[in-house]
């Protein structure tokens, strides 16, 4: 399990790295278009800000899988490593209930969803990856919960 989770982090990292590349070059070359040859690419905005939205979704399971989301670290400095380590559960037990939760009300929302302006592309394939999304937090969840359990059993040289 924890194997998939590394592949997993490997792949929405590579994705990101992927999806943030191509919207620098496609902003770079509409600025030229826009302020040297006055010829802009009038779907360039549209296709940056579905960038942006992948970039979001893809980024936000990455991080939390690392445990570099944000978070609130004020009380959990002044724990133990025992309390910190049950702090750790409480929260990611928290946070997947909230996706699992809000996951089949997304599933639904997206059948409700209008093509775009410019692309007139249905936005379900652009919002699907917030399902996704969803779906890959409660397994980074699980993970984080998994290797807590791990490292509290085995030491902290257990990582």
């Amino acid at each position: 399990m924890l194997r998939l989770n590394r592949i997993l982090q490997s792949m929405e990292l590579t994705v990101g790295t992927i999806i943030v590349l191509g919207m620098l070059i496609l902003v770079t070359v509409n600025v030229f278009l826009r302020y040297i040859a006055g010829y802009p690419l009038m779907w360039a905005d549209e296709v940056s800000c579905f960038a942006l939205i992948g970039i979001t979704f893809l980024s936000i399971p990455y991080l939390f899988s690392r445990g570099e989301h944000v978070a609130l670290t004020l009380l959990q400095n002044k724990m133990s490593l025992k309390m910190k380590n049950a702090a750790a559960i409480g929260i990611n037990i928290l946070i997947m209930l909230c996706f699992a939760v809000l996951y089949p009300s997304c599933l639904r929302c997206i059948k409700f969803l209008t093509p775009s302006p410019a692309l007139r592309l249905n936005l379900a394939y652009i919002f699907i990856l917030l399902p996704v999304s969803y779906a890959l937090m409660i397994y980074h969840g699980t993970c984080n919960i998994i290797r807590v359990l791990r490292t509290e059993r085995c030491g902290p040289e257990a990582k």
